[in-house]
């Protein structure tokens, strides 16, 4: 047994001596695949972390930049609420000398209830119309009509092609075409993804030109296909220096609208401005709900203003006086509309002549009689508000 015993140690000691050095090498190498697999989901992790990192600078960036801009946008809104302010108690001031030199017709009627308009003025400043510039916020200029005022940095024919052109519409608006001539027909597709503000309401908008001045204005119709009141839009531009201004008017809005329709173009305009910029535009939905806030404010402020100037009488509540003073303010608005319109043609013909001269005299007497002419558009379209007012006191 003992002979056995020595046999067989023997044959191990033999079998270890043999298989020590491929065991040793096994056993390295495995440890060697395991630090390696250690390390390689070490790597993962580290680049996972850096990955995180860098979504959250990004987020940090955002956060801080959407602060900076709504910061803004509470200041200026804090502007236009000071200013609404201001109006509203110029226009109680005015309510309440309307109401005193009414009294007489209130006594001569013999009645107990009688209807007051505050005296509309020859020249009428409403809300946003004279006010200076000092933001790029929306202006209300009465209960159905807004306009927007921005200075854009491109020369006025590339501002016009991004307006009117198929190609630019899609880049800062919508899909679609504006055929450039009077009736002619406008089409436009919002994509529904990039604003699905618009989605199941007015994701599709039909129009027709009404007027159409090549590189100065252009208006037309927009609402829903087959709708019975569309609103109007217009959009007016002029040159400054090697930029353009834009001003955009959209009117016959109803006032439950007003708000989400103000920060709809806030937001297309600014994806139109970093356009014509070579910048990267704002998100359009991200730029509209860090809006929307503050039209819903200024919009509530303002057509408490807006109602005080012009409440709602008819010509048979009105005394037989109260009757003739609105119609004769009626008819120094229109006489003054003519005026303005015989003038705003006397410009675009001298206008026209002066683009034949290529003097560095006459462009500059030319851009200085197309701002006047702005101007003029924008008295004109003021008393048409007017005019459309004082027509409705008197039904």
């Amino acid at each position: 047994m003992e002979g056995i015993l020595a046999v067989g140690g023997f044959w191990l000691f033999l079998i270890a001596l043999v298989m020590k050095k491929p065991l040793i090498t096994y056993l390295e190498n495995k440890k060697s695949k395991g630090v390696q697999e250690a390390d390689s989901k070490l790597m993962e992790r580290v680049h996972a972390l850096e990955g995180s990192m860098v979504t959250v600078g990004k987020d940090i960036q955002e956060m801080k930049d959407t602060s900076e801009f709504a910061h803004k946008l509470m200041i200026d809104s804090a502007q236009q609420i000071a200013e609404a302010h201001k109006l509203l108690s110029k226009n109680s001031q005015d309510l309440a000398e309307a109401q005193r030199l009414l009294a007489t017709a209130k006594h001569e009627a013999g009645t107990t209830q009688v209807t007051v308009i505050a005296q509309a003025k020859e020249e009428p400043r409403l809300i946003g119309t004279n006010a200076p510039m000092i933001n790029e916020l929306g202006k209300i200029i009465d209960d159905s009509t807004v306009r927007f005022e921005r200075l854009l940095p491109a020369p006025i024919e590339r501002v016009w092609q991004y307006l009117t052109s198929s190609e630019c519409l899609p880049e800062w608006l919508a899909e679609g075409s504006i055929d450039q001539r009077f009736g002619g027909k406008v089409k436009l597709q919002f994509d529904v993804d990039e604003t699905p503000e618009r989605a199941g309401k007015g994701e599709n908008i039909e129009g027709t030109v009404s007027f159409i001045d090549p590189l100065r204005a252009l208006a037309f119709s927009w609402g829903e296909p087959g709708s019975d009141c569309p609103t109007n839009v217009s959009m007016q531009v002029s040159e400054v220096g090697d930029q353009t201004t834009l001003v955009l008017t959209h009117s016959q809005l109803p006032a439950e609208a007003m708000a989400e329709a103000m920060a709809g173009w806030h937001a297309h305009l600014d994806v139109l401005k970093a356009r014509l910029a070579d910048a990267t535009p704002p998100a359009f939905s991200k730029r509209f709900k860090e809006v929307l806030q503050t039209y819903v404010a200024i919009v509530a402020t303002t057509i408490v203003a807006t109602t005080i100037i012009a409440q709602p009488v008819s010509a048979s509540s009105l005394s037989d006086d109260s009757y003739v003073a609105i119609k004769t303010q009626r008819s120094r608005a229109a006489a003054k509309y003519d005026a303005i319109a015989r003038d705003a043609d006397d410009l675009k013909r001298r206008i026209a002549d002066l683009k034949r001269d290529n003097s560095a005299e006459s462009d500059s007497a030319r851009g200085s009689l197309e701002r006047k002419l702005d101007s003029e558009y924008r008295d004109m379209k003021d008393l048409e508000l007017t005019i459309r007012d004082l027509d409705n006191a008197m039904k």
